[in-house]
């Protein structure tokens, strides 16, 4: 459907909110730039919003068991931010510069399954 969804009131009333994107008719699905709208349009702390793309997303699938969170026993799927790319270099609070500021050019790795695959 066309319009946003009420996304303050649903985090308000104890919604578990997950984030994802499909948009590849208009443009490429990036995460990051998902992250950066919501934080901006619905005014979100950057630390609910990377919550919401994580923890919540694996929740909302039913796999926060296995994945969402950095945790002993759970699948080590990891994306790693340089702090040392033009975009990245100046950034005081790290999951501000993630959610605010990180384009898939700041990502340093990729880590699947406890294995780095870029």
């Amino acid at each position: 459907g066309l319009g946003l969804p009420p996304l303050r009131q649903m985090l308000e009333s104890g919604l578990t909110v997950g984030v994802g994107t499909d948009n590849v008719m208009l443009n490429s699905p990036d995460i990051f730039s998902e992250m950066e709208f919501i934080s901006k349009l619905f005014q979100l702390e950057a630390r609910e919003v990377l919550r919401m793309c994580t923890l919540n997303s694996a929740k909302v699938l039913k796999e926060a068991k296995f994945v969402g969170s950095i945790e002993e026993g759970k699948k080590a799927n990891l994306v790693v931010i340089s702090n040392d790319t033009p975009n990245m270099r100046n950034v005081r609070s790290p999951i501000k510069g993630v959610v605010r500021r990180a384009t898939r050019n700041d990502i340093a790795a990729v880590i699947y399954e406890g294995k780095v695959v870029k």
